[in-house]
């Protein structure tokens, strides 16, 4: 399942629903919803010193990207169990893949998988914006999703947004596994739908089923 089942658009709503389900429901009736923190004290709060770093030749930086996107990949299939026990563990994996990509450095890289790479980053910061201060115990973060939900507009912004965001990242995750595969990196996850995969229902992916079309058209012609 790992990166690309966590952030396919329809996973990730009915994961959202979810929680905000269980949060709406565990939380205290004699208690207020806690107020959400702005969007201007949550950024300022996200943001990080950035370390100096060494510049790196092509061939290095290539190495120690995929050794970095290998070790996301390994850390999120190992979460996998989790998530289908507690949908609001899926949600706050979703900030740390976003912190662990950021993390990942793109200087050095050749042009064509740096861009689209900064691109799914500023995706998934985005994404990951919406469950900034998320606490780590269930219960709190049962509360604090009981806030968001009480709020309107944040519940708008996420039907509207989410599948967007979804899309776009599974787009750039195309864009770069077609990428990766030119240096040598084939085995890597970047949140593409795999040929061939069924989709949330079961289903096989409708351009699956034009290729096989072809193929057969192809025949035809022999």
């Amino acid at each position: 399942m790992s990166i690309a089942k966590t952030l396919r658009p329809r996973i990730l709503i009915q994961a959202i629903c979810l929680a905000l389900l269980n949060g709406a429901a565990s939380a205290q009736d004699d208690q207020p919803a806690p107020k959400s923190d702005s969007p201007a004290a949550e950024k300022e709060a996200s943001k990080e010193k950035k370390p100096q770093v060494t510049p790196r030749d092509e061939a290095t930086a290539l190495k120690e990207f995929k050794a970095d996107m290998l070790k996301i990949k390994e850390w999120t299939e190992s979460q996998d169990k989790d998530d289908e026990a507690n949908p609001a563990a899926g949600i706050r994996k979703i900030t740390e893949i976003a912190s662990r990509m950021g993390k990942v450095r793109t200087d050095g890289l050749p042009e064509d998988i740096a861009k689209p790479m900064k691109r799914m980053n500023t995706l998934l910061s985005k994404m990951a914006g919406y469950f900034t201060g998320a606490p780590e115990k269930d219960e709190e973060f049962a509360n604090w999703m009981a806030g968001k939900i009480a709020d309107p507009e944040f519940v708008k912004q996420m039907q509207e947004e989410m599948p967007k965001l979804g899309a776009q990242l599974e787009k750039t995750g195309k864009q770069l596994k077609k990428v990766a595969a030119k240096y040598g990196m084939d085995e890597l996850d970047f949140g593409e739908k795999k040929s061939g995969d069924e989709d949330e229902d079961g289903k096989k992916p409708e351009e699956d089923k034009d290729g096989d079309k072809d193929k057969d058209k192809d025949k035809d012609k022999i």
